[in-house]
């Protein structure tokens, strides 16, 4: 009953999967090139096993924002910036899914590198596996991983949307030195395209008495903006893998997925299977 629901799955992602052996399974590892550290599946076998799934996610929403990317240039909005609410030539609905892509990315980043730096942790003798019995050693776990994902360069943009957007829109958990032009602004269709690239970018919202006064858009990327692509290629660079890679029909390294096509979701009914993914 699994297998078929895997294979299902890896049907409507476009993938034709063959399990890797046993032997590649338990053999791989991740390194930080800038620490130097080597976290290997022999050393955390379910640790890096989970590594390795997140990373592969990574690079599947990569290729479907590479693949947007180009299809916008083909659509002559190279160079120049664009609101993606807009049309961009890409499959019905696909506007939609773009947005979400990156919600799935910035959590999953995320997510990657706090399990790395558990795995950081306790290779560097700054705590055992476990170490969950005083609160002590809780908050120590804790701060040790959040230490590291402040110290990503690579991730400093993303971690401030994951925070007020992907995790949850901020407008449903308003902290106290949240304005109301700031929870407005994370609530807004946050792509654009600039100079060749999808960026998330929230834009500036005027408020005056509770009143909304403009909504503007910058033309260039500013701090808090991010770029899928150029964040893992940023990840890629730093992170060495040596990976179990998932075989294709088409002898991809990672495998040729496509584009999801359109598809529609019968109102008021079971949406059924996705056949045409």
């Amino acid at each position: 009953m699994l297998k078929s629901v895997v294979g299902k799955i890896a049907g409507w992602l476009g993938v034709q999967m063959q399990r890797p052996s046993d032997t590649e399974i338990k053999q791989f590892s991740f390194t930080d090139t800038v620490s130097g550290v080597e976290i290997s599946s022999s050393d955390f076998p379910n640790e890096a096993r989970q590594l390795y799934c997140l990373w592969h996610g990574m690079h599947y929403l990569y290729k479907q924002i590479q693949f947007a990317e180009k299809a916008a240039k083909g659509e002559g909005l190279g160079g120049m910036y664009a609101d993606l609410e807009g049309s961009l030539g890409l499959p019905d609905g696909a506007n939609s899914l773009l947005p979400v892509f990156h919600h799935w990315f910035g959590v999953t980043a995320i997510n990657f590198s706090r399990l790395f730096a558990w795995c950081l942790g306790v290779k560097n003798g700054e705590f055992s596996k476990p170490s969950y019995q005083t609160n002590r050693q809780r908050r120590n776990v804790s701060r040790y991983c959040r230490t590291y994902v402040l110290s990503l360069q690579e991730l400093s943009a993303v971690l401030g949307w994951r925070n007020k957007v992907f995790a949850h829109f901020a407008l449903t958990d308003p902290y106290s030195d949240d304005t109301l032009s700031t929870l407005m602004r994370w609530s807004v269709y946050p792509l654009r395209f600039i100079s060749g690239r999808l960026w998330m970018s929230p834009p500036d919202i005027d408020i005056d008495e509770n009143a909304l006064r403009s909504i503007s858009f910058g033309l260039s990327p500013s701090a808090i903006d991010w770029s899928l692509t150029e964040t893992f290629n940023a990840l890629n660079r730093r992170f060495h893998l040596d990976v179990p890679i998932i075989k294709t029909k088409n002898g991809d390294r990672f495998g040729k997925m496509t584009f999801p096509m359109s598809f529609e979701i019968p109102q008021g009914q079971d949406a059924g299977p996705v056949s045409d993914l």
